[in-house]
């Protein structure tokens, strides 16, 4: 992989390939067919319009990409648009493209990469800095992010579990690192654990089945609103489990985690997707040793029951000075 980039001690799944990761950037300010050419200068491919405001690059070298307007009514109108041929239809379509381009954000939707050519999307980064992308942080309004869906590397509860904690002990310091943008802190897309799920699942005697770690989640968890949010595995792994909980259409199945915390900063040239990747491996080497993981998990509920404010004591440096020096 690139020196920008770290390499998880994972590189495998439970059938010996390399693990794949997708990425969803979202970003406003150049225009949809802008996206596209960009994908394209890139990652050759067949380029398909399902609608004006979807569009899939069948790329030669990783599969599908897809380049949409994140916002469901643009995407219905489109449709419609295209299927009648109204005019009036096709009118109000373009009416609602124009408001898109204010307030309603892009997305690119990458196909599963291999996690050791990442590397291979720094150049689009970089093309849409240059047209002029602009992330979380230009604007307020602009609550914009950067998803990453690594695949697990395997189905076993042990090791999902293991993710699940690694994450909440290093939640404070990945906001910390990110500087998360004020306007998604507030924002309900990324939430993080529940205090009583974390007490929940750090304790050293909670060690359940994958049938059990499904229902505690989503007992405590019933929505798609987390940070790490564990849904789109969950209903791959059973998917009728789920739908009795959650009802939302926007629950797609897949064997990844999705990791949905970082802040999309496109328009500083200083930004990469290498930034949120990294902060995502220290969760994954973190979740990969399990002496350390009991430590820090026993660190992490002895500081929660602690009197002393978070503000005065934070959770974060302690974090900070364990991964400068693990030997703490």
């Amino acid at each position: 992989m690139s020196s920008h980039y770290l390499k998880p001690t994972r590189l495998e799944n439970h059938q010996g390939k390399e693990r794949r990761v997708g990425v969803e950037i979202e970003l406003i300010g150049p225009k949809i067919n802008e996206l596209v050419d960009t994908i394209v200068e890139f990652f050759p491919g067949e380029v398909t319009a399902t609608s004006p405001y979807e569009w899939e690059i069948n790329t030669r070298a990783f599969g599908e990409f897809r380049v949409e307007v994140d916002f469901s009514l643009l995407k219905q109108i489109g449709k419609q648009a295209q299927d009648t041929g109204d005019l009036l239809d096709e009118l109000a379509g373009k009416a609602l493209n124009s408001v898109s381009s204010v307030v309603v954000p892009l997305e690119i939707v990458t196909p599963p990469i291999p996690f050791t050519s990442l590397p291979s999307l720094d150049p689009v980064v970089k093309r849409l800095h240059e047209i002029g992308a602009q992330g979380s942080f230009e604007s307020i309004f602009y609550a914009f992010g950067v998803h990453l869906n690594p695949e697990v590397p395997d189905m076993q509860a042990g090791t999902l579990l293991s993710y699940l904690q690694a994450y909440m002990c290093l939640h404070d310091w990945i906001v910390e690192q990110e500087q998360t943008d004020l306007s998604r802190r507030l924002s309900p897309y990324i939430k993080p654990f529940e205090k009583n799920y974390e007490q929940h699942i750090l304790v050293a005697g909670y060690q359940p089945d994958l049938d059990t770690l499904m229902s505690d989640y989503l007992r405590f968890n019933p929505s798609r609103n987390r940070a790490l949010d564990m849904l789109p595995l969950f209903t791959h792994l059973d998917e009728k489990k789920v739908r009795k909980v959650v009802k939302s259409e926007l629950v797609k199945p897949r064997p990844t985690f999705h990791y949905r915390l970082p802040d999309c900063d496109i328009d500083n040239p200083d930004w990469g997707i290498w930034k949120s990747w990294n902060e995502w491996v220290a969760v994954e080497e973190l979740a990969s040793d399990p002496a350390r993981l009991r430590s820090v998990c026993d660190a992490f509920l002895k500081h929660t029951q602690s009197l002393i404010p978070d503000i005065l004591d934070p959770w974060h440096k302690k974090v900070t000075a364990w991964l400068q020096n693990p030997s703490l």
